[in-house]
């Protein structure tokens, strides 16, 4: 099943309808946790998500989740919206898949490169307010702070993490939009770096032939992400990587979603930022790009 997406596109509508990794954070390091264990700090006490971008607040965990939908004030400078906000949104009858980049994490950018203790405290902070209403289950790339994350945001959750259960899902990677890694290698050491060619061919068009088609591979991860209603889990969290990310949100909000290469001082997607992938029992498709913690940005 082709499931193509349906939205209106961001800060120019009042109803959202079926619409590798940087190594800084904006995050502040949480006050000492307690004990580790595989990335778990049991009692840590509290993480520090503020950010200096002006016009974000601090999330409110709802106590009830209205079926609200969004407006415009919704959206961020940056064309997304917090998460809580986001799952105020469900329905009795709506089905999802949620994509978050990972939380903060130590300075290798190798796949054993564990979470920051801040990065612990961060992924548990999402994880408590998501709403316990849902049989969350989880997917991760390879890498250590994916599964660390998803660990941490379960563990957040209120879940007994002691004998956690995920799948790896490799496809959410930046190689998902890629023709040519050689040639993404040579352009980011030749013309700027990484994150500056990949947002480059994004919004504007440039080292085309290191990438595959932007609408067609977006698409196709839609249609692979998405299943027929009856056949979906009712809540999936799949963690994933910055170079993943932040294309599909530019994809499903039609690029309103605001990550163009040094367009502010701080331009890059900070950790735990992705998108909601939502489905109704009618297999109508919405999308909303989302932010985990106070800000878009890092």
């Amino acid at each position: 099943m082709n499931f193509k997406k349906i939205f209106c596109l961001p800060l120019f509508s009042l109803l959202f309808f079926a619409c590798s990794d940087s190594s800084s954070s904006s995050t502040s390091a949480p006050s000492e946790g307690g004990t580790v264990v595989e990335g778990v700090v049991s009692d840590s006490s509290t993480v520090d998500t503020s950010t200096t971008v002006e016009d974000n607040e601090t999330i409110d965990v709802p106590d009830v989740l209205p079926q609200n939908p969004l407006t415009e004030a919704d959206y961020d400078s940056v064309g997304v919206v917090a998460l809580a906000r986001a799952m105020e949104t469900l329905t009795p009858n709506e089905k999802f898949v949620l994509v978050l980049r990972h939380a903060e994490r130590e300075s290798g950018v190798g796949k054993e490169s564990p979470l920051t203790e801040n990065g612990i405290a961060q992924a548990q902070y999402v994880g408590s307010y998501l709403p316990q209403t849902y049989n969350y289950t989880y997917g991760h790339t390879d890498y250590v702070r994916t599964r660390n994350t998803a660990v941490n945001i379960a563990f957040g959750n209120g879940s007994d993490t002691s004998n956690f259960v995920s799948e790896i899902v490799n496809e959410v990677k930046g190689g998902w939009f890629e023709a040519n890694d050689s040639l993404v290698s040579a352009y980011s050491n030749r013309d700027t770096n990484s994150y500056g060619v990949l947002s480059l061919w994004v919004y504007e068009g440039l080292f085309s032939d290191a990438y595959l088609d932007f609408e067609e591979r977006g698409q196709a991860m839609i249609d692979f992400l998405v299943k027929d209603y009856s056949l979906m889990e009712d809540a999936k969290i799949i963690i994933s990587h910055d170079t993943f990310v932040m294309p599909m949100m530019a994809y499903i909000s039609d690029k309103k979603v605001n990550f163009r290469y040094k367009n502010r001082i701080r331009w890059w997607c900070n950790y735990l930022i992705g998108f909601m992938v939502i489905v109704n029992d009618k297999n109508e498709v919405r999308t909303i790009p989302v932010k985990g913690l106070d800000s878009a940005t890092e």
